[in-house]
C-alpha cells in the first residue's frame, strides 16, 4: 500500500499541473475569441449605425460591451473602456 501511495503522489502532482495548464490555455483561447469578436464588431459598427435599426444597434453595443468586459484586464483594451 505504501508503494502505491509513493507512486500516486507524483502522478497526482503532474495531473494537477496539467489541469492548471489546460485551464490557462482555455482562458487564453476565450480571450482570443473575444478579441476577434470585438475586432469584427469594430469593423461593422459604422454599417450598423447607418441602418438606423435601433434594435440591431443596441444588440451590437451589448455584444461589444461583453467583449470589452472579458478583455478588461488586457492593456491593449483599457483605452476602449473610457
Amino acid at each position: 500500500m505504501l508503494k502505491i501511495e509513493r507512486n500516486t503522489g507524483p502522478s497526482l502532482e503532474m495531473l494537477s499541473s496539467l489541469d492548471s495548464v489546460k485551464s490557462a490555455m482555455e482562458s487564453c483561447s476565450n480571450i482570443l475569441i473575444e478579441a476577434e469578436r470585438l475586432k469584427k464588431f469594430s469593423e461593422e459598427v459604422d454599417v450598423v449605425f447607418r441602418t438606423n435599426d435601433f434594435k440591431k444597434i443596441a444588440e451590437q453595443l451589448r455584444a461589444m460591451q461583453h467583449s470589452l468586459k472579458v478583455l478588461q484586464g488586457l492593456p491593449q483594451f483599457q483605452d476602449h473602456q473610457r
